[in-house]
């Protein structure tokens, strides 16, 4: 809606921190999302700076503390990805296909004690959505609740699952695409 590039550079992201103007192998995906990736055969480490705030390393949950350089130990089977306090970042478990009938769970992963994310659903196939075949919710989270607020309902959604991953810890539930909200206390 805003014509911004999904793939930013960090100084897009960052333009007060003079540290990102010369950074050209990390970059974001959106505002919530850094990616560090080794670009050097027989690598498996390298330095990767944070801007200030925290960050989650996306795969281990690893808390780090920004405005700093650190190098980081990555195995092969990883590249550097963290994700910014207080996201939401939403994913999906053994896709076989790009065939949005295919996917019936979504999975929001929780970093940090509170967050917004608003999210988009179509078919992913047609032009359907020029004629308002679309999906849009609010999602949010504190230490309490989990809440998805649907603000335009007008596709029919294939989802019927959401898990919530939050500290290791994992909450399922069924989803009828309607207004939903969950505790997130023990």
């Amino acid at each position: 809606t805003k014509g911004e590039m999904i793939v930013r550079p960090l100084f897009y992201v960052y333009p007060n921190d003079e540290r990102c103007l010369d950074i050209n192998d990390q970059y974001m995906v959106g505002d919530n999302l850094l990616l560090a990736p080794i670009l050097e055969q027989d690598k498996y480490e390298r330095i990767v700076y944070f801007p200030k705030g925290i960050w989650y390393d996306y795969f281990t949950g690893e808390k780090i503390i920004g405005g700093k350089s650190m190098i980081i130990q990555m195995p092969l089977d990883q590249t550097g990805v963290y994700v910014k306090n207080n996201s939401i970042i939403p994913t999906y478990e053994n896709v076989k296909s790009l065939n949005k009938n295919e996917i019936d769970t979504v999975v929001f992963k929780l970093f940090g004690s509170k967050g917004k994310y608003q999210m988009y659903e179509d078919d992913g196939d047609s032009l359907d959505y020029k004629k308002g075949v679309y999906n849009l919710y609010d999602i949010s989270f504190d230490k309490k609740q989990f809440a998805i607020k649907v603000r335009k309902s007008g596709y029919q959604s294939t989802y019927k699952h959401i898990k919530i991953v939050r500290n290791n810890r994992v909450l399922e539930a069924n989803w009828d695409g309607k207004d939903l909200i969950l505790s997130l206390e023990d």
